[in-house]
């Protein structure tokens, strides 16, 4: 089954079950209420779909910053860092098998303090 969404923009809801024909009661239960559904028949799919979204952080009057992840072959964490490449800043962090970087404008510390915080949350 493909992602799924209402008509309405909302936050999408992973739904990770093995046995089909559960998963798509669910996807269709929360269609139904007007909730997006995203279904994903294991972990290791749920996973490579977490890894794929390219979610953006609501930073208030900064606007949202674009956050991307990605699963990466070793286990590892490294906490928060400030990483410059001609233009453009971004902090980058990895907890477990995914690899995160948040981008986007402002001044570097507060983005290097925001970041902080997402990361101990996705920890």
């Amino acid at each position: 089954m493909d992602s799924v969404s209402p008509s309405t923009a909302a936050p999408s809801n992973l739904i990770v079950e093995d046995d089909a024909e559960l998963r798509e009661t669910i996807v269709r239960i929360l269609l139904q209420a007007g909730h997006a559904a995203v279904p994903a028949s294991s972990g290791e799919d749920a996973l490579d779909l977490m890894a794929a979204a390219e979610p953006a952080v609501d930073a208030g009057d900064r606007g949202r910053l674009p956050l991307f992840a990605a699963r990466v072959p070793t286990v590892d964490v490294i906490t928060p860092a400030l990483a410059r490449f001609e233009k453009v800043k971004a902090v980058y962090w990895q907890t477990g098998q995914l690899a995160y970087a948040l981008t986007g404008s402002g001044r570097a510390r507060v983005r290097e303090r925001a970041t902080a915080r997402l990361a101990r949350k996705l920890q």
